[in-house]
């Protein structure tokens, strides 16, 4: 992916870190940092640290994927939150850019054979569609029960009207 500089690869992500501040409860407070793997063909040493400016400047077009890949993670499913993927299942998606369920549903069969993500792939398509028939279910029940308020309020109105004759008839 490298452009700059030859048998250098570099790679940006994110990692949830622990800081040294805590909370009122004394739980300790984590916040998401930038990082960089920078490996080098032949060469078993991977440096592995928190990016930095320079960083970006040497490595441009992986750190330009690195946020191209971070807004299609906010447009879509993080495979993350994913709970039918192992953690090599995961590893692998992200080695092919696979951010997303979204994403994974949709690539071809063809690469999902060559990537060994053909069953995933038919995982994340049955998430999808049981999600899309749960919200089309959510959809009815909001239906039912705004509804099932009219009717409520239509039965109450009925009830005082009732009582307001009542009352009258007595005197």
């Amino acid at each position: 992916m490298n452009t700059q500089e030859e048998n250098v690869f570099a790679r940006f992500y994110d990692k949830v870190v622990k800081t040294d501040s805590f909370k009122e409860n004394n739980m300790p407070i984590f916040e998401e940092k930038t990082y960089i793997e920078i490996r080098i063909t032949d060469d078993n040493d991977i440096v592995d640290r928190i990016a930095e400016d320079s960083d970006k400047e040497r490595f441009p077009a992986e750190y330009q994927h690195y946020v191209n890949s971070k807004k299609i993670k906010q447009e879509g499913t993080p495979l993350n939150q994913y709970s039918f993927l192992t953690a090599i299942q995961l590893e692998n998606c992200r080695y092919c850019n696979i951010e997303t369920v979204e994403q994974l549903a949709s690539i071809s069969d063809d690469k999902a054979k060559i990537f060994d993500l053909f069953d995933e792939k038919m995982a994340a398509n049955q998430f999808l569609e049981n999600a899309k028939s749960f919200s089309e279910k959510e959809l009815k029940f909001k239906e039912q029960i705004e509804e099932l308020k009219a009717e409520n309020e239509k039965l109450r109105d009925e009830i005082e009207a009732l009582k307001n004759t009542n009352k009258d008839f007595n005197k």
